[in-house]
């Protein structure tokens, strides 16, 4: 599973480079990219919720995942506002009024409800609600926060605040992804007068994503319990979604020809995808448990996530190489830099992590058990 989240964090960095192209192809889109992590994400913390003992305490799952999100963030928010928004934070946002201020401040300080800005605007320094955010007035909010494409974390952490509640039993999930449902069929039923940000921004309905991977994670389980599936299946399922993702341009026409890839009810792109991810994880997760390389190509995703836009921003227009060997030099350098910052401040922060139930990376692995034989807590699960 680590290669297919180090993929498709690389879907997203490709898809703000300048050509949006690697070497002269496309990987998948980055919307797509972002809501196949929804569901990854959903297949794991029901996961932990009920394998470690430890997150019986919402309180050390809250604290072990704030404590996974904010550090590498705030290195690379820190490193922005000296480097690139020095003046716009401390100069052009001083023009607005003081709750505009305060709440950018609390939100680029704690990471917490930065997908709130995609639903904002500023009407002569005061905020308003807008139905699309791109379509207001300049300066658009959004650019004030110090990582903007990080309002996925404030989606992110909405899922978190509910999971301890309803990820623990699979009628939960299920509760979960009926509003979720419901929320996307009421926009469809809406239908604003812009995708963006209603696509795939909005909280709510992202929740029917989040348990899509939860319900993966309860069938995944139900399934191991009566007949091991073939090794072929999950090699299958790797090889399939790595190859989606990497002959992209070769795989979307086929499939756009062959299946429905927009589903209008939902409100919805490429839900083919979506559904070979969310029934691909219990397999992603059984044949890559395992390797510590994959471990570490999993655990690479969130820092190149989280520092891709600064570079882009920073990097891209010093380069005067041509757009698509630069976003190759991009890339690499994304790459090279997330490596510094998962080993220099992601591990020693799981060190800690690991008091309130996290994995430190490269142990307990548990190699060949079955999705749920992690802790008795998780044979209740069901």
């Amino acid at each position: 599973m680590g290669l297919i989240r180090f993929l498709l964090a690389l879907s997203v960095v490709v898809a703000h480079a300048p050509s949006q192209k690697l070497m002269g192809f496309t990987l998948l889109s980055g919307v797509t990219a972002v809501q196949a992590f929804y569901i990854i994400s959903g297949f794991l913390i029901t996961m932990i919720l009920n394998e470690r003992k430890e997150y019986r305490s919402p309180f050390n799952f809250y604290l072990s995942r704030y404590l996974r999100l904010w550090p590498p963030y705030i290195v690379v928010a820190l490193i922005t506002l000296v480097v690139a928004k020095w003046r716009m934070e401390f100069v052009d946002l001083a023009k607005m009024d003081f709750v505009t201020q305060a709440f950018l401040w609390f939100s680029n300080v704690t990471l917490l409800l930065q997908d709130w800005f995609c639903f904002l605007r500023a009407d002569n320094g005061h905020l308003s609600f807008t139905v699309s955010f791109g379509a207001a007035p300049p300066p658009l909010i959004v650019y004030y926060l110090l990582a903007p494409q990080c309002w996925t974390l404030g989606v992110e952490m909405s899922f978190y605040v509910v999971a301890p509640f309803v990820c623990r039993r699979w009628w939960g999930a299920v509760g979960l992804f009926g509003f979720g449902l419901a929320a996307r069929v009421a926009i469809a039923q809406w239908q604003p007068p812009l995708q963006d940000p209603w696509l795939y921004r909005f909280a709510p309905a992202e929740m029917m994503l989040f348990a899509s991977g939860s319900l993966s994670y309860f069938l995944g389980t139900y399934c191991d319990r009566r007949a091991r599936p073939r090794k072929i299946i999950p090699a299958a399922c790797m090889t399939l979604l790595s190859g989606l993702i990497l002959a992209n341009d070769y795989a979307m026409p086929w499939l756009a020809a062959h299946l429905p890839m927009y589903w209008p009810r939902l409100y919805l792109m490429n839900g083919p995808v979506l559904v070979l991810v969310a029934a691909a994880c219990p397999f992603l997760f059984k044949i890559s448990r395992a390797s510590r390389i994959d471990d570490f190509l999993g655990e690479l995703s969130y820092p190149i996530y989280v520092s891709h836009w600064f570079l882009r921003g920073e990097a891209i227009e010093h380069l005067s190489a041509p757009w698509d060997a630069g976003s190759l030099v991009y890339v690499a350098g994304v790459i090279a830099f997330s490596v510094l910052l998962l080993v220099c401040v992601v591990f020693p922060v799981d060190r800690i992590r690991a008091r309130f139930g996290a994995r430190v990376p490269g142990t307990d692995r548990a190699a060949g058990a079955p999705v749920g034989a992690l802790a008795p807590a998780a044979q209740g699960g069901g």
